[in-house]
């Protein structure tokens, strides 16, 4: 398993049933909650890849593309 979860300082809730995931777009790390990993589990979707911000971010990208070009 990965143990280098330990090494974020005081990032490591695992205690309180947080996971602790690395954001595939800008490195940072975020907690998942027990709340939300059940939100995701009971919808039967993946947990986030990305943190909060990330997620946000690709979400308005998209609904921006949904509405098409503002040229």
């Amino acid at each position: 398993g990965v143990t280098r979860m330990t090494t974020i300082g005081h990032h490591h809730g695992a205690e309180n049933g947080e996971m602790i995931r690395c954001c595939i777009e800008c490195d940072a790390h975020f907690a998942i909650t027990p709340g939300e990993q059940a939100f995701y589990m009971n919808r039967a979707l993946a947990l986030p890849l990305r943190c909060a911000t990330c997620r946000r971010e690709r979400r308005e990208r998209q609904q921006q593309v949904q509405e098409g070009p503002s040229r």
